[in-house]
């Protein structure tokens, strides 16, 4: 009999790798799981603190603010997933009316977000910006295509498949970044079976990701497939995987990394960020 672990996740390049995962036959065999893309990361966050499901995935910045910001002791991240694999897309243009931004919640990436375009743009411009709350990164894709909104943040594949401008100036600003971790609720530690079915799913994760990267014709016919898409973009969105902040290899987080993303979060809530992380756990 399978055994099944629910996880929620946001509908971006998780989304291919999971369903990667679900098909693996070793996967199959041991592990079932139930994927659900969030509309949000406040549904991400509900999902979590409330059990719904056994793993969320969702970006540093929302463990942060579930630890430290609500107060939330039980959570805890225990991989990387992806750095900050993020792009500006589309075109704002304060003068032209073109300046309705689209972000998911106050939380996570648009934090990061909000803290570049204050830098680039005077205080008077960028208080003309408008704050679309436009749901998750395919929700917001889909908006930036029909033109509900100017600009937003997508990582792969919506970063390589929209028609706008990329912000070359956001990757610099941003560097070293942890974006997305693999989130549980810390009980799920204390039960032997569920911490069983948690270590066989983390052991064939690391495993598809390694398979990822080393079968590189192989997942690119998989990518284009996945995304009905032409060989050229599964090319470009392949490459874009195994940049220095793209999927991560090494699966323990790095400090510069955690850092970076918490020095947004602290100027952005004006709460310090403790030097133990007790939230944080290298697992396996």
């Amino acid at each position: 009999m399978n055994s099944l672990l629910k996880i929620s996740a946001f509908k971006d390049i998780s989304a291919f790798v999971l369903t990667q995962l679900a098909q693996e036959s070793n996967i199959a065999l041991e592990v079932k799981l139930d994927i659900k893309y969030v509309k949000n990361a406040d549904e991400a966050h509900q999902d979590l603190i409330q059990r719904k499901s056994d793993i969320v995935l969702m970006s540093y910045d929302d463990t942060l603010s579930i630890a430290l910001k609500h107060h939330f002791s039980e959570i805890l991240a225990l991989l990387p997933i992806h750095g900050g694999i993020l792009d500006l897309c589309g075109h704002i243009n304060i003068a032209g009316n073109q300046k309705n931004i689209g972000i998911d919640t106050d939380s996570g990436y648009a934090r990061a977000l909000r803290f570049y375009l204050k830098i680039k743009y005077s205080p008077k411009d960028y208080e003309r910006l408008t704050w679309v709350k436009a749901g998750a990164t395919n929700l917001r894709y889909e908006q930036l295509k029909a033109g509900s909104i100017d600009a937003t943040l997508l990582n792969p594949p919506f970063s390589y498949l929209c028609s706008g401008d990329r912000d070359p100036g956001f990757q610099d600003f941003l560097g070293d970044y942890q974006g997305v971790v693999l989130n549980i609720h810390k009980t799920m530690l204390q039960d032997g079976k569920r911490k069983g079915l948690l270590s066989q799913f983390i052991e064939d994760y690391k495993k598809i990701i390694q398979k990822m990267e080393s079968d590189s014709e192989e997942t690119i016919k998989l990518l284009a497939q996945y995304y009905d898409i032409g060989p050229e973009d599964a090319v470009k969105i392949y490459t874009r995987l195994w940049q220095p902040n793209g999927l991560n290899t090494t699966f323990r987080f790095q400090d510069s990394a955690l850092t970076a993303t918490e020095k947004i979060f602290s100027q952005d809530t004006h709460i310090s960020v403790p030097r133990d992380r007790h939230w944080i756990l290298n697992y396996g």
